[in-house]
């Protein structure tokens, strides 16, 4: 099966350099050199992966990015030409999978979204499970469900997730009561195998998790940070 990669940019050559390295690797591409064309292609097109820069001539790739929520199967990888670490991690806290500076290498990107893919795989291979129950997890009220990829808060309100959040809180899920190292935690956000550059990275995905579930995120009780390790689900978690 094809896969479907949505390019954002309004440089026309680098645009036409992803093109070549993603087509020649069997995706079907589609280019938008703005927001008001990503939008068009939104309208027909369900892409696996969006690669978004966050500079657009006078609009920001960001309000693309916060878009993109609204279609939690799509996957994002932000491109920018800012490599610091401060907006990186802005690029994180939007909802974006990965983050790449600019200049890059085009193999780099193209090891990037297939990573991407595979895990993508994997996790939906969940979906044909023969047992819907053990796709359910519950904990402290809330409902996991990790055949269709939604959280579900004690009220029942569906709480929208980022794919990266999803796959944190579902990992920590399936380790309840134990702490589960950084290292491992890293493993589960595409493209962040290898420590150098993100470093925070996972923080900043815990930190905006907790926002969502937590009563008081400054004094979380969900999920807890244990010093020098990682994070844990501090409460029960059961199949439902």
């Amino acid at each position: 099966m094809m896969r479907n990669v949505l390019v954002v940019d309004d440089d026309v050559q680098l645009c036409r350099l992803i093109q070549n390295t993603l087509r020649g690797e069997g995706f079907d591409i589609a280019i938008a050199h703005n927001l008001a064309a990503s939008m068009r292609v939104l309208e027909t097109q369900r892409p696996d992966v969006a690669i978004v820069d966050l500079g657009l001539g006078a609009e920001s790739g960001l309000d693309l990015v916060r878009e993109l929520q609204n279609y939690p199967q799509t996957g994002i990888i932000i491109l920018s030409g800012k490599g610091d670490t401060i907006d990186r991690i802005v690029g994180l806290k939007v909802g974006a999978d990965d983050y790449i500076t600019k200049p890059f290498e085009p193999r780099e990107l193209l090891a990037r979204v297939r990573s991407y893919m595979r895990r993508s795989d994997r996790l939906g291979a969940l979906r044909g499970s023969p047992s819907a129950s053990s796709a359910i997890v519950l904990f402290d009220g809330w409902r996991l469900d990790r055949t269709g990829r939604e959280l579900r808060s004690p009220s029942g309100d569906a709480v929208p997730l980022t794919t990266i959040e999803f796959d944190l809180l579902s990992t920590l899920a399936e380790n309840d009561g134990k702490p589960v190292n950084r290292d491992d935690l890293f493993s589960v956000a595409p493209g962040h195998n290898t420590r150098s550059g993100y470093d925070r990275s996972v923080d900043v995905h815990i930190a905006n998790l907790r926002k969502k579930i937590e009563q008081d995120p400054a004094k979380p009780q969900i999920i807890k940070t244990v010093r020098g390790v990682g994070y844990m689900l501090a409460t029960t978690a059961q199949a439902g």
